[in-house]
């Protein structure tokens, strides 16, 4: 026969075993340190993106399905809208490649150019900033306008129904140092804190104010994380 203490123990253990879970209530159960009957599953994609060999790879090996309906992931996501800025603003910026870079379709609206990656990385990245030589050069330079609101319009509706069927949703924001890199050049930036305190400040900082407005208007429309 099973003892008291251990039937007590069985009896809490099966207690504690969660109910099946929605992805949304799985993720946010794991995000509050709390039981899950799994664990949460993402892929990167849903957030950041693959390195081209790998969503082709995804792509064909999933079809008809997309792989987080393959995978069965938890987590998907929306970002604010395309901008309606011209990016031949940009043209001064990117040097002689420019007629190059902007027919590629590859220069954000950051005024980055990512060239296509390899199986290692996910673009080879062209630095518009990496001639500028002071801070007078740096305060022309025609910013993104993601604090306009017209970039979030619809972005609740988006959220709520991804959320509706029980899936989490993410939004990036973005990431105040590597995106500054990303329009300085690595190098260049790692000097500037040394050598141009001034340059690096205002490039952090303006890179910083767009992206927290944007976390703000993405916390606004109901993403989970």
């Amino acid at each position: 026969g099973v003892t008291r203490p251990t039937f007590r123990l069985c009896r809490n253990l099966a207690k504690a075993q969660p109910h099946y879970m929605t992805s949304r209530e799985r993720v946010l159960a794991a995000l509050a340190h709390k039981p899950t009957d799994r664990v949460p599953r993402l892929l990167y994609e849903e957030a950041i993106g693959y390195t081209p060999p790998i969503e082709r790879l995804l792509a064909e090996r999933c079809a008809p399905k997309t792989p987080r309906e393959y995978f069965n992931m938890d987590i998907t996501s929306v970002s604010f809208n395309p901008t309606a800025l011209p990016r031949e603003r940009f043209v001064e910026w990117l040097g002689d490649e420019s007629p190059t870079a902007l027919a590629s379709g590859q220069v954000d609206e950051w005024g980055v150019w990512w060239r296509a990656g390899d199986f290692h990385h996910f673009a080879q990245i062209e630095s518009p900033l990496r001639g500028v030589e002071n801070l007078a050069e740096l305060e022309r330079y025609p910013w993104p306008d993601l604090d306009q609101l017209y970039r979030y319009d619809g972005v609740r509706e988006r959220v709520q129904a991804l959320q509706s069927p029980g899936l989490a949703v993410a939004a990036y924001a973005g990431s105040v140092f590597e995106q500054s890199w990303y329009l300085r050049g690595l190098e260049n930036l790692m000097t500037d804190l040394i050598a141009r305190p001034e340059v690096a400040h205002h490039l952090l900082e303006h890179a910083a104010a767009l992206q927290q407005h944007a976390a703000r208007q993405f916390a606004r429309a109901g993403v989970d994380i």
